[in-house]
């Protein structure tokens, strides 16, 4: 319950993340963390000034700053923006159950397929840290797995699944790429080894 009421609040549903925050509160009036959002609710009903970490329900927006330097993995990249974004619109329009599944399968293929071919560059280029971002992509793929499996039986509210989505595409992809893919990128431009069917 807590986990959906603090979805709400993110998502700037206040009046029904209060709500839930109270039920916390009665099963347990000791809740440290449900008080603090409680207390940021009311200051939030009271100033209209949303104390929150950012536009969660936005969409996220690839840019220059997330390029790796190497053409096939920018495109993949941008590619898996876009329909992180289609999933997550999909949801918050409460499109049919049937089309966000087609997304949620489609997506899971694409990052397959991509984390695949990621790794063979990286292994032609004699990454050493190949280890680490094959470990990275079983996480996320682990973890996608579980919120597709979430989805399909949709027990969760929508926001809650937003929410949950919106944390696995900034926390996980977005940082992912930006730091561990980035510095694939300026190890092979370190090494002079982009070869010529890689460069951008």
């Amino acid at each position: 319950m807590f986990e959906e009421a603090l979805a709400n609040y993110h998502l700037k549903r206040v009046d029904k993340a209060q709500n839930l925050l109270q039920k916390c509160l009665h099963d347990n009036p000791k809740d440290a963390p449900a008080q603090f959002y409680l207390e940021r609710c009311k200051r939030y009903l009271d100033s209209g000034v949303h104390e929150g970490s950012g536009e969660i329900d936005a969409n996220i927006v690839w840019d220059e700053s997330l390029k790796v330097g190497v053409k096939e993995i920018d495109e993949q990249h941008e590619e898996l923006f876009k329909y992180s974004n289609v999933l997550m619109n999909a949801i918050k329009e409460r499109r049919d159950q049937n089309e966000v599944e087609k997304v949620v399968s489609f997506l899971n293929e694409y990052v397959e397929n991509h984390f695949r071919d990621e790794e063979e560059i990286m292994r032609e280029h004699d990454y050493p840290f190949l280890s680490f971002q094959k470990e990275q992509h079983e996480n996320f793929i682990k973890y996608f797995k579980k919120v597709q499996s979430e989805l399909k039986e949709m027990k969760e509210s929508r926001a809650y699944l937003m929410f949950r989505i919106r944390l696995l595409v900034v926390d996980w992809l977005v940082n992912h790429t930006y730091k561990e893919d980035r510095h694939f990128g300026r190890f092979l431009r370190d090494k002079d080894k982009v070869a010529p069917e890689h460069i951008i």
